[in-house]
This record gives C-alpha cells, sequence and structure tokens, in this order.
C-alpha cells in the first residue's frame, strides 16, 4: 500500500494486486491499482496560501486502532488551529470502497483557538511554523507550534481518538530570559520532531542544532 498526499489534502492511494510478499519481489513492476480518496463537505483542508501547513501520515497495524492509515493536516485558520485527520481502514467489517480490498474512509476536523492554548499563541503564517508527527501508536498526533516569542513556542499533543489535546511548553527553547533579535527568533523554532521506538518520547530539534526531549502527554525533560 502507498499513499500519496499533497499538503492541500489531494489523497490517493496505490495498492497491490499481487497476492505475494512484497519483501520477496524481485521484478520491479508490480500491478496494483489506484483510487483517488474524496473529502467531505465538511471538511477544513489547508489552501496553497497557508504556508504553514504540516502533514504527516504513518501506516499502522494495531489492537486499539486497527489496521488503517492515519493522515494529519494541520494549519492555521484566522485565530484558531485547524487539525484535520484522515483515516483509511482496512478489515471484515468496513465498506467496499473502489478496492479488492474493502477499507473504510473518516475525516474529521477540529479546531482549537490559539489564545486559549498554555502559553498563549498567535497564528504565524509562515513555512516551519508548525510541525508535526503521529506517534508509532497511533494515538496521539504530536504538533510543535513554534511563535516569534519562544517563549510561547510550545507542543499540543492531540488525541487521536477523541481530539482531546495537552499542551506542554518548551520553556523558551533556551532563551532563558534572553530578547532575542527578530532575525534570529527562527533558529529558536522546532525544525523537526521525532517519536521514539516506544512512543514515550518526542524529540525535537531546534533550527540552531539543540535538542529537547518532551515526555508523551507531559513536560519537557
Amino acid at each position: 500500500r502507498v499513499v500519496l498526499t499533497t499538503l492541500t489534502g489531494r489523497t490517493f492511494l496505490w495498492e497491490s494486486t499481487e497476492a505475494r510478499d512484497m519483501t520477496a519481489v524481485k521484478d520491479p513492476a508490480v500491478r496494483g491499482r489506484w483510487a483517488q480518496i474524496l473529502q467531505e463537505e465538511d471538511v477544513s483542508l489547508p489552501t496553497q496560501g497557508d504556508k504553514e501547513t504540516t502533514m504527516h501520515s504513518i501506516f499502522i497495524q494495531d489492537e486499539t486502532v486497527g489496521d488503517c492509515c492515519l493522515c494529519s493536516f494541520v494549519f492555521t485558520v484566522e485565530e484558531k488551529l485547524s487539525v484535520t485527520i484522515l483515516k483509511i481502514e482496512w478489515g471484515d467489517h468496513v465498506e467496499r470502497h473502489l478496492s479488492q480490498v474493502p477499507y473504510s474512509v473518516k475525516w474529521v476536523t477540529q479546531t482549537y483557538p490559539m489564545a486559549k492554548l498554555t502559553p498563549q499563541c498567535r497564528p504565524v503564517k509562515s513555512r516551519g511554523a508548525l510541525v508535526s508527527a503521529i506517534s508509532g501508536d497511533g494515538l496521539v498526533l504530536a504538533i510543535a507550534v513554534n511563535q516569534r516569542d519562544p517563549k510561547a513556542t510550545q507542543v499540543l499533543f492531540v488525541s487521536t481518538l477523541n481530539f482531546i489535546t495537552v499542551c506542554s511548553s518548551l520553556k523558551g527553547c533556551g532563551s532563558k530570559e534572553l530578547q532575542i533579535p527578530a532575525k534570529y527568533v527562527r533558529s529558536y523554532w522546532v525544525g523537526s520532531v521525532s517519536w521514539t521506538p516506544d512512543s514515550l518520547y518526542l524529540a525535537c530539534v531546534l533550527k540552531r542544532g539543540a535538542l529537547l526531549l518532551v515526555t508523551r502527554l507531559g513536560p519537557l525533560l
């Protein structure tokens, strides 16, 4: 299976039509079929003008979330943070949808007023302002919310099951009490995030090279 997604939410699914172990395939040509995953009318997706958009996708086979693919799209709409999650699920009890293997498609959008986050945040319509990653177990979406004031930069943990959130401050990203000149502010932004294999910790790497480790749903270590 392959999922191809653009930042604006156009999503395509490829599935192999060959009943063989792909790890043992020596022939470079593998037969399969493409299908477009259509969005629902009430779903909010980013536009090309939303330069801050971040997306992440992951395939999971787990007793809790099932056999599925999760894709997340995070961007800002006015003064709110918009989170949209696409779930493509395979199994015996889901609808058959343009595929030899039955799968169901579910889109969910949730918005969060940025002024109610802790610390309080403001939208930053700039590339790299948001960075995200879904945990290996598929249960938590971590969103690094970069701000022009490093003291407000934080990680927002979002449950992929019920969209309950937990805020975790990054304590100024090492800026302490210094007044950072505007031209250096981006060096204190989180440039990438990655979960540990057990999904218990989130590693955040700043653009200036510093590494921050955050516990799952908890504080900065």
